[in-house]
This record gives C-alpha cells, sequence and structure tokens, in this order.
C-alpha cells in the first residue's frame, strides 16, 4: 500500500466587506488543500458482491457491472462519472480542476450551487474579509481522504453494504442497487445506483431492503398488488457472512427525515409536543434532522395510536410500523449506537 497526495478543490463560505459596502456578507469561494488517498491492489481488496447491472424500465442505456470490494472489514464501490468508472488519472485532474466531483466524493456534505462549484469571486473587489469556514472543510477533507482507495487504477469509495431500492416506476417498482450508507446520497452522483431523488423518496416509503430480507419484502409488496421489475443483480462472492440492518437504518432514517418535514407544516405545537416530542424538542433548539435519536424518533411513531392518525402523517406512521420490526429482528447493540448517534 502507498498513499497518494492529492490537491483537492473545495468551496468554503468566507464574510467579506466589498468596497463601498458598511457590513459583512458571506460568499462562496475555492481554496486547496492536501488529501493522502491510500492506493492497493486487488489481492488487497477481495471481492465481496458482483453487481450485473442490465437495463431498467426508467433507464434508456444498459448500466455497467461492477465489483464491491472489501478491504480493512468495510465496502468500497468503484466511483462513478457519466455511467462508468473512474480512473486515478481522472480523478486526480477532477481534483485539482473546478470540478464538483472529487470534491463530493472526499467530502459528500461539500457546499455546492445548483451549477456545482460556486462561481469564481474576485478578491480585488474585496474591501475587508471577515470570518470564515475553510478550517472546517479543510478539516473534512483530510477526514475524508481515509475514504477513498485507489485499487487496481480505479478509484473506490467507501460507502456500505449494498441494498436494494424500491424505486417507484409504472404499475409497480423497479429493483436497483445502490449504496446502504444515506452520506453517499448526494446532488453530485458519483457512485453506481438511483439518483438522489429516486433514493430518499424509496427510504422515506421505507422501501429500501437489504440482501437478506429481500425475498420476504418482494411478498409483501406483490401481495399488496405491486408489480416488481428486476433487472439488476447482485451476487455475494465473499466478504462477512451476517445479516446487516444498514438498509433498514437507511430507512429508519428516511421516514423520520420525511415526519421531520411533514410535522411543522400539519400538526399543532401541542399534538407535536405530545406525540412525537423527541421532533418537537429538536425543532425548538433549531437542530437539524441529522442531530435526531433516530431510533427513539421511530417508536414515537410507531407508538402513535390509531385515534391520532393525522391524514397528513398516517404515511410517516405506517411506514415506522413497517421499519421497526426489521430492526428488531436482528439488530445488535452497536447498530442502535449508530441509531442514536
Amino acid at each position: 500500500m502507498v498513499e497518494i497526495q492529492m490537491n483537492l478543490q473545495l468551496p468554503y463560505k468566507q464574510y467579506i466587506r466589498p468596497a463601498r459596502a458598511k457590513t459583512f456578507r458571506p460568499e462562496m469561494f475555492i481554496d486547496r488543500t492536501p488529501v493522502m488517498i491510500r492506493e492497493i491492489g486487488s489481492s488487497d481488496a477481495p471481492v465481496a458482491f458482483r453487481v450485473t447491472a442490465g437495463r431498467s424500465t426508467l433507464d434508456t442505456e444498459a448500466r455497467t457491472d461492477y465489483d464491491i470490494r472489501t478491504f480493512e472489514e468495510r465496502f468500497w464501490w468503484p466511483a462513478f462519472r457519466a455511467g462508468r468508472t473512474v480512473t486515478r488519472t481522472e480523478f486526480e485532474a477532477s481534483a485539482a480542476g473546478a470540478s464538483p466531483f472529487a470534491a463530493v466524493a472526499v467530502v459528500p456534505s461539500a457546499l455546492l450551487t445548483m451549477d456545482g462549484f460556486p462561481r469564481p469571486f474576485d478578491r480585488n473587489s474585496v474591501k475587508e474579509f471577515g470570518e470564515s469556514d475553510w478550517s472546517h472543510w479543510e478539516v473534512k477533507a483530510q477526514r475524508g481522504g481515509i475514504d477513498v482507495l485507489i485499487c487496481d487504477g480505479l478509484v473506490h469509495l467507501e460507502a456500505g453494504p449494498p441494498a436494494i431500492y424500491a424505486v417507484a416506476s409504472e404499475g409497480g417498482f423497479d429493483l436497483q442497487i445502490g449504496t446502504s450508507d444515506w452520506n453517499r446520497l448526494t446532488d453530485v452522483q458519483v457512485l453506481p445506483g438511483p439518483s438522489l431523488s429516486q433514493a430518499k423518496a424509496s427510504a422515506r416509503s421505507a422501501r429500501v431492503f437489504g440482501l437478506d430480507e429481500l425475498d420476504s419484502q418482494i411478498r409483501i409488496l406483490c401481495d399488496r398488488g405491486y408489480g416488481i421489475y428486476r433487472h439488476t443483480n447482485v451476487e455475494r462472492i465473499g466478504g462477512p457472512d451476517r445479516s446487516d440492518t444498514a438498509a433498514a437504518l437507511l430507512c429508519a432514517r428516511g421516514v423520520v427525515e420525511d415526519a421531520w418535514d411533514v410535522a411543522p407544516r400539519h400538526l399543532s405545537v401541542e399534538r407535536r409536543r405530545r406525540t412525537i416530542p423527541s421532533l418537537f424538542d429538536a425543532h425548538g433548539a433549531r437542530m437539524s434532522s441529522d442531530h435526531l435519536d433516530l431510533y427513539g424518533s421511530m417508536l414515537e411513531l410507531a407508538n402513535i395510536g390509531e385515534a391520532a392518525l393525522d391524514r397528513d402523517l398516517a404515511h410517516c406512521i405506517r411506514n415506522a410500523r413497517d421499519v421497526v420490526p426489521r430492526l428488531e429482528a436482528g439488530i445488535e447493540d452497536d447498530a442502535i449506537g449508530r441509531l442514536a448517534g
């Protein structure tokens, strides 16, 4: 194993006072920071899963087959850009250039605009510089480099075990393979799988499944009258042979985030305080949904009585009731800790 230093361009927020202005305002800038990336051979990272990706009902073009590898007891996915794998040379060029791909691969929460990187800002027009959050993003980049590998010349990203997303399509659901890591669901797509909107819609609807629970969950969907379209297959080759709750955890995050968005718009303050106190307290403290006790919030939603069902929150309650048994069927103490964290 060797380490490679790459110069990564990242956006950050800087407060400035332009010429002839009396007050400071935030503006987006771009700067570079060195990031260490490890390079290994294929013998160091054996194949854990092999994905055979055909054409789905939602695609116009066939997809590319790929392998998910295991290294240091974690799962590493090939980075994808424009439907194909990414080489080390391409990644280095993206990192050094004004491209958001490498930035999001290393720092999934990078501050991007709708068009990717913020526009260049003329520093000469600034009379005075105030505070910035550059040091925050610099630390994130240095830590994020640990989650990037070069294996056999291709870029790989740590993204958890594979999950199966039931993506809504005409007459039912199209099954797509994607990451089980919520933080890897980003606007700038760096991994194979469903788009951000498709993935989050599936998670909010509690329709993301692990390999070990797929057959039983498909039967439930079929019993409810849905058609199932499966054009992509995943085969377990090696790696840890255990039941994994990552997909159920992803659904828990999606369902709670859905309730987080819906509840303040449709439930009174008193009703939120009484039925979902964790969400009420977090909103009151101006926290984000990232800081919620997901397991506690899921139990609160699942245990709301029938008399308290609200038309606009009912789908969140039903989805929570679907996910909680999946979590509790094989969940371990460390997984509960991941939910609470």
